[in-house]
């Protein structure tokens, strides 16, 4: 199992470069790369090391390796040590990615590094935390994947939606966004004495108009049906994307691989009843080089032809949902490629996209309330599951979508598949485990939304959707089945 994460990381490695030495039109300057190792020691050092000591009531249950000869043959040569931990879903779904992940990728990025050095930066200083700074404990497998990774997707968004708010003017929305999510590249380029570029033109609320982008935010109402309860719950939702490559949705031919422009969308939604928050959901993902292929003829508002993209694409979802018969939680990170195909006719417009996905996710098992019960007192299964009830897997997702606006009038259709299999043979005890059985679990959802937009800023729209989760762990199984009937209103940007 260990040499199935070789290949994709060596096949990064090769294809990343190419991708984004591509055309771009505003060349970036030298990347710093002494003050993104400097800033990764105040991280890790002044910042991370007080913490991990200062908490050793935590950190001692896994300490077990010395600084020896031993301990570093079997961290570097049997690999022996290189293990799973079982720390709880919150430390490695939130601290390892929105913290440490975003944290490494965004220091890199403010400092002109590409993705792929950004990358191949988070790879470095998280293994450098988990061998050296962490060295009276085992590598943590699932820390080294997920920090870099989820980095790339949670990192490049923010990045994307600080440069656009950078780049706008100085009303008060603006401003305040522009601290929120630029504040980093904010702080170097004053250290550079360097000049944020600027829009041309912005809009009333002051947000660049040379850079596509679209922001929505939505209030619901959702009534829920489950197998032993239904109920009726209150969501709030933003969805934002912003395109940097400069002719899209734009009249003009171009044909050409692209690097450092790209794609990156962010999700969050929160759902809430009167037992409390019933879901919390945040899904971003980042383009990271590709092809692009257009052909837009006409005015804006008014264009004819045709977009493609075909590339790469990474994502990390993060979700915790409280369920008829399970609390489930997510923490996916995913590497794939992307199909992102545009169609004008005005007013006709057309997306399909697909995400095709490989996984490695920490996942809350459907079945495993039954398999908790057989296993009885004394047996020892995987940590992670015994203590936080999760565990690690590798898997594949398939996401395709569809939506057709005809003005003022709007279609959309998504579906989505996550399989997921467990890693088994990986524990830090592993001669303590007792029962090692295999666990494996299935997510389905499919909707459809039809609205109107009355007026240019509302959309007004109802929609349904059915959700299927179904698992297996040994011999047990179970599934979960939810349908839900949304109507909402959004504000659009």
């Amino acid at each position: 199992m260990r040499a199935s994460w070789r290949w994709p990381l060596a096949a990064l490695v090769a294809v990343w470069p190419t991708l984004v030495r591509a055309d771009d039109p505003e060349p970036r300057d030298r990347p710093n790369w002494p003050r993104v190792l400097q800033e990764y020691v105040i991280i890790n050092g002044a910042l991370g090391i007080p913490w991990y000591w200062g908490n050793q009531d935590y950190s001692q249950r896994t300490w077990e390796w010395r600084w020896d000869r031993e301990s570093w043959k079997a961290k570097l040569v049997t690999f022996d040590a290189v293990r799973f931990d079982g720390d709880d879903f919150r430390t490695n779904a939130v601290h390892h990615t929105f913290v440490s992940g975003m944290s490494y990728f965004l220091v890199g990025r403010s400092n002109r590094l590409t993705i792929p050095e950004s990358f191949l930066a988070s790879v470095l200083a998280s293994t450098t935390w988990e061998y050296l700074l962490e060295f009276r404990e085992g590598p943590s497998v699932n820390d080294m994947i997920t920090t870099p990774l989820s980095g790339i997707a949670l990192g490049e968004t923010v990045f994307q939606l600080g440069e656009l708010f950078l780049r706008g003017g100085d009303h008060p929305v603006n401003w305040a966004l522009a601290t929120g999510f630029g504040g980093l590249q904010t702080f170097h380029r004053r250290l550079d004495k360097t000049k944020q570029p600027r829009s041309a033109t912005t809009d009333s609320l002051g947000f660049a108009q040379d850079r596509w982008h679209r922001f929505e935010l939505h209030a619901a109402i959702q009534l829920a049906d489950q197998p032993t309860r239904s109920e009726t719950r209150m969501q709030l939702g933003l969805d934002t994307e912003i395109v940097t490559i400069h002719s899209f949705d734009k009249p003009a031919r171009v044909s050409r691989w692209v690097g450092g422009e790209n794609f990156t969308r962010l999700t969050a939604r929160l759902s809430y009843h009167e037992q409390g928050i019933q879901e919390i959901l945040l899904r971003a993902r980042a383009t990271i080089g590709g092809y692009y292929d257009q052909d837009l003829r006409g005015a804006v508002g008014a264009l004819a032809g045709h977009a493609f993209y075909a590339g790469f694409v990474s994502s990390f979802d993060y979700a915790v949902s409280d369920l008829d018969t399970l609390t489930e939680r997510l923490g996916v990170s995913a590497l794939g490629v992307t199909f992102d195909a545009f169609l004008e006719r005005a007013p006709l417009r057309l997306r399909a996209t697909l995400d095709v996905m490989g996984d490695f996710a920490m996942v809350t098992p459907v079945a495993g309330a039954a398999y908790r019960a057989w296993l009885g007192p004394n047996a020892r299964t995987r940590l992670s599951f015994q203590t936080n009830d999760y565990y690690y897997a590798i898997g594949a997702s398939v996401l395709p979508s569809l939506t057709v606006e005809l003005a003022p009038f709007f279609l959309a259709a998504a579906a989505r598949l996550d399989t997921f299999s467990s890693i088994e043979g990986m524990e830090r005890r592993q001669w303590q485990v007792t029962d090692d059985s295999h666990f494996a679990d299935r997510r389905l959802s499919y909707r459809v939304t039809l609205g109107v937009a009355p007026v240019r800023l509302l959309r007004m729209w109802a929609g349904i959707e059915r959700k299927v989760r179904a698992g297996t762990v040994g011999p047990f199984s179970a599934d979960l089945r939810e349908r839900l009937v949304t109507v909402g209103a959004s504000f659009v940007l």
